[in-house]
């Protein structure tokens, strides 16, 4: 993948609760190995969380903080394919990335979807509600006011 083309800037310039590919870090040392640690290299996505002396990333299923000073340090770019699950075509994949709260419904984890678990939309009920989709090989039915609850990469 080329990323010359591609705008970066530091994490530090994007809004609150943007999801963003990590194109660059430039810390060394003890910061880089914590970053490491934590999951978080090249190419990697994250949501980033603005909170005001600290940057909070949401990396998969875990959160961590990051000084100002090393988060201006880490440049990437905007993940554009990035959206709700409603919005998938009947048949098609996706990832997802994040939810649009800080606390998903429990029930929603509970059935295995989690940031980073591919799900398929399998199609809508007649009046709209249910949400049908397949994950993990298992047929899943959801309420389409939680299905828009959940962001994910479009396949």
């Amino acid at each position: 993948m080329d990323c010359s083309s591609t705008s970066t800037a530091p994490i530090t310039t994007f809004a609150d609760g943007e999801e963003v590919r990590i194109r660059r870090i430039g810390v060394r040392g003890r910061d880089a190995h914590r970053l490491r640690d934590h999951g978080l290299h090249k190419g990697c996505e994250v949501c980033v969380r603005a909170r005001a002396d600290t940057c909070v990333l949401d990396l998969d299923t875990c959160a961590f903080s990051v000084q100002p000073e090393i988060a201006a340090q880490i440049l990437a770019s905007p993940v554009s394919d990035l959206r709700r699950l409603p919005d998938l075509a009947p048949g098609q994949c996706g990832t997802i990335r994040r939810y649009d709260t800080d606390a998903p419904p429990r029930r929603l984890l509970e059935m295995g979807l989690v940031p980073g678990t591919t799900v398929q939309f399998v199609r809508r009920a007649p009046l709209g509600d249910p949400f049908y989709l397949k994950s993990r090989g298992q047929a899943l039915a959801i309420r389409t006011h939680h299905a828009r609850l959940i962001y994910v990469h479009a396949a």
